[in-house]
């Protein structure tokens, strides 16, 4: 029994030792969430359409747009722990609120936000006054370990652009961002001794990015193409954080938009480079999507990751679903698949 006892008490002592910080999934830190965001990923780049309120890429913002008012709301699957998330983020973590994390013994995933803006010809405004980010990946049923990463975040985008003459255009997008988050990996019994509280101390930046697009889009031409060339999260940070990472990312897409009879098609591929071209889905997203009347569907397809979804854009309703398949590796090099479903509701003006 003894022996026993010194067993245990020397594994809970390196497990304690190898509690260590953890780094947010990529798609977190991509910008782009909501019903478009999240069905084309890194796509949506290369494809001229609002996820939700702005196009991904500023170098669309100089095209012809109908002047409108939108305010949307997305909702994750595993919507039930937007309270645990919100409230881990904001550092008010309890005993009770630890042991609730452990007892649920499966990976899950939540991605949550508000939003409202305004968009016309040249010019563009959005803002998120919540979003939400919730992950956990648990390994050894043994001795339970648990991967955590919760944020909430406040967004504000402001858009415009021109054209330099026929087939060149340009877009600018200035981003700011306020991210209060908890990243850490850790065993339950270093939540639980009596400093644990440390693991879900909130930390917090404030980022402010200058993110210039440009586009050549030939006018001779029957499928219309387009290519763009947009530099993401070039700018600033307060303070960096190894768990939350920022690097600037280059994506150079082209698309094509062939006239139709019925409808509004584009297929469009996203060539993203970065820091991290081995990791998460890769440097190649191809997505597209089909327009007919108040219908939308669309799609994309990376390495690890695919997405599907339709949205319904009604008069002055909006509503929407999305599900996305993804996966990644944990910290022990397992394998993991996450199934997620994305719900969009919102009103236009």
């Amino acid at each position: 029994m003894r022996r026993q006892t010194i067993v245990f008490a020397v594994i809970v002592f390196f497990a304690g030792l190898n509690a260590f910080s953890y780094q947010a999934p990529n798609h977190f830190l991509s910008g782009n969430a909501g019903l478009m965001g999240t069905g084309l990923r890194q796509s949506c780049y290369a494809l001229d359409v609002a996820a939700d309120v702005l196009p991904c890429n500023p170098a669309f913002i100089a095209k012809e747009k109908e002047r409108h008012f939108n305010a949307n709301l997305s909702l994750g699957n595993n919507v039930s722990y937007l309270k645990e998330a919100t409230d881990l983020s904001q550092g008010h973590a309890n005993e009770d609120s630890i042991k609730k994390l452990f007892t649920q013994h499966e990976d899950n995933e939540l991605q949550t936000q508000m939003e409202l803006g305004h968009i016309q010809e040249t010019f563009g405004w959005s803002v998120t006054p919540a979003l939400v980010n919730y992950s956990t990946s648990f390994h050894n049923q043994a001795l339970p370990k648990i991967s955590l990463y919760a944020s909430l975040e406040e967004v504000a985008k402001l858009q415009f652009g021109s054209y330099w003459s026929d087939d060149w255009s340009y877009g600018i997008q200035l981003r700011y961002v306020h991210r209060r988050f908890v990243a850490s990996q850790f065993y339950l019994t270093d939540a639980l001794v009596q400093d644990g509280h440390y693991l879900f101390e909130p930390r917090q930046q404030y980022l402010f990015f200058v993110e210039p697009g440009v586009m050549f889009a030939p006018k001779d031409s029957p499928l219309n193409p387009e290519f763009t060339l947009m530099v993401g999260n070039s700018g600033f940070v307060n303070e960096r954080f190894a768990e939350v990472p920022v690097e600037p990312e280059y994506h150079f897409t082209s698309s094509i938009n062939p006239e139709l009879d019925y409808g509004r098609f584009s297929l469009g591929v996203d060539v993203n480079f970065n820091r991290k071209l081995r990791e998460g889905p890769g440097p190649l997203t191809l997505g597209g999507f089909y327009e007919f009347g108040i219908l939308r569907l669309f799609g994309s397809l990376a390495r690890d990751e695919n997405g599907i979804g339709f949205g319904i854009f009604n008069t002055w309703w909006n509503m929407g679903v999305t599900h996305r398949n993804e996966s990644f590796q944990n910290p022990l090099d397992e394998t993991i698949t996450i199934s997620k479903t994305y719900f969009f509701l919102g009103i236009e003006i």
